[in-house]
């Protein structure tokens, strides 16, 4: 199940200022004896700000980045006229023996609400929402299980105002044209309006407990199983009896409890907004913008594929063909850690492998078969 989509209206409705707004007075303060960091600066009107923090002249990321506690990486309103704000730092073992306060070079930018930066985090604990320029922003980094337990990781997507083809050539190698449940690949033209928002990994286990507390999953492993992707819910348990004609706002389900844990709208991710992100630009039979040949198919171990996600040849099927035993969890085989292969040219993980994922729209039915992606513009 790739993890839930956000919805943001980030064309309509924007609003037009003169400038972007202003970021002022910065100060940089650090206790000698907690080398704890304080940072101020003045905002000339709401905003969502977003800090970096460079020493010696590099941008200290990952492992080297703590979390910043107070009015950064958020949306930050001057209440009752007050434009003065500051956050917190505590610096991760390692810089002891930097003065902080004296080498430290602290950029704030300042976006406007309509108009946020790429990378959203959310924590299904509680309605913390956080935002950051990059993924090299996260406290910890994307490798951190951090983002595969507690909190998800969403990249906005940039969609409003493009357009791109679905669906596959009837050239592409490996497509099925009108034949089988799963065929009537139809090449269409699909338009965006909006820009929308993706999660960065597949839904782990551990987030669906946190989610639903259940564990539904059969790779059961228990030292392992957190950060493996979730699998084996229905439609009806993710996102309630309700299907995609009765409307965004008609859902329940696991997506309700998150909605209101999060305070985010959130759902799955419509088949056209997934192949868009999926693709991030390319035209390729792979994301890696590597097109699948015949002799690709006489291949155990595709080498390009194998660069992108879990599959038969790479640990989805044993040696002899037979699927891994779930329950043994052997980190080799079956279903991989969310994040453990390359991702695409948007930050995106797992879009080729791993497990099966749901979207939001029903299968089309077509010439007696399920599984047509429709002809026109959306």
């Amino acid at each position: 199940m790739k993890s839930f989509l956000v919805f943001v209206g980030l064309v309509a409705g924007l609003q037009l200022f003169a400038q972007p707004p202003q970021v002022s007075n910065v100060t940089v303060t650090q206790d000698a004896a907690t080398r704890c960091v304080t940072v101020s600066y003045d905002l000339d009107r709401d905003a969502l700000v977003t800090a970096r923090i460079y020493t010696n002249g590099v941008a200290l990321a990952g492992a080297a980045l703590s979390p910043f506690i107070g009015d950064v990486n958020a949306l930050v309103t001057n209440a009752a006229s007050a434009t003065a704000h500051r956050f917190l730092w505590q610096p991760v073992d390692g810089l002891e023996g930097v003065n902080l306060a004296d080498a430290v070079r602290v950029e704030l930018t300042a976006w406007e609400k309509d108009a946020p930066p790429d990378y959203l985090v959310a924590d299904l604990r509680g309605t913390d929402v956080r935002y950051y320029a990059s993924a090299d922003d996260l406290p910890g980094g994307l490798d951190d299980d951090r983002y595969r337990t507690d909190s998800v990781v969403f990249r906005r997507i940039r969609a409003a105002g493009q357009s791109f083809k679905m669906g596959s050539t009837a050239t592409e190698f490996g497509r099925i044209a009108g034949a089988g449940n799963y065929g009537n690949e139809d090449f269409h033209t699909v338009s965006f309006t909006k820009d929308f928002w993706l999660a960065v990994f597949e839904t782990t286990q551990y987030q669906y407990w946190r989610m639903s507390g259940e564990w539904p999953s059969s790779y059961s492993n228990l030292t392992t199983r957190a950060t493996r992707p979730v699998h084996r819910m229905s439609y009806e348990a993710i996102r309630g009896t309700q299907g995609p004609e009765g409307g965004f706002d008609s859902v329940g389900g696991v997506l309700a409890k998150v909605r209101a844990v999060t305070g985010l709208r959130v759902d799955l991710p419509t088949e056209a907004q997934w192949e868009f992100a999926c693709r991030a630009g390319t035209t390729a039979s792979l994301n890696g913008g590597i097109d699948v040949s015949a002799a690709d198919a006489t291949l155990a171990v595709d080498p390009a594929l194998s660069q992108l996600g879990r599959y038969a040849g790479n640990g989805g099927l044993l040696a002899d063909g037979a699927k891994p035993d779930p329950a043994e969890g052997d980190v080799a085989q079956a279903m991989a850690r969310v994040g453990s292969y390359a991702p695409n040219a948007w930050g995106l993980y797992d879009m080729h492998g791993n497990v099966g994922e749901y979207c939001l729209d029903y299968c089309n039915y077509k010439d007696g078969n399920y599984g047509g992606l429709g002809t026109a513009d959306a």
